[in-house]
């Protein structure tokens, strides 16, 4: 239990430090541990068997794209979820669409 959270602080911490702001206080850090267990915890009611959790690769992306605006990261995650709702809607539109959706 106590080695994903120190991942969790470094991780927020060298994010700060990518995108040139000042480090988390310890108040931004104990909410983003709680938000990231709820949503951990929303996963699994919702059966999707992965959590919600802070991940180094997404802190090595920011270090090389040098893109951390929150405006960024939520055109990413409104297209994403626009993609995936489109996809579905396509795949049930067509013939094949319920035997595709049995695999």
């Amino acid at each position: 239990m106590f080695v994903p959270f120190l991942l969790k602080v470094g991780s927020y911490h060298a994010s700060s430090l990518f995108v040139a702001t000042r480090p988390p206080t310890s108040g931004v850090v104990s909410r983003g541990i709680g938000v990231e267990g709820v949503s951990t915890v929303l996963a699994g009611l919702w059966g999707t068997g992965v959590g919600s959790a802070t991940i180094t690769e997404n802190v090595h992306t920011i270090a090389v794209t040098k893109m951390g605006s929150r405006r960024a990261v939520g055109f990413g995650a409104i297209l994403l979820v626009l993609l995936s709702i489109i996809g579905k809607k396509l795949i049930l539109h067509f013939h094949f669409g319920e035997k595709f959706l049995m695999l």
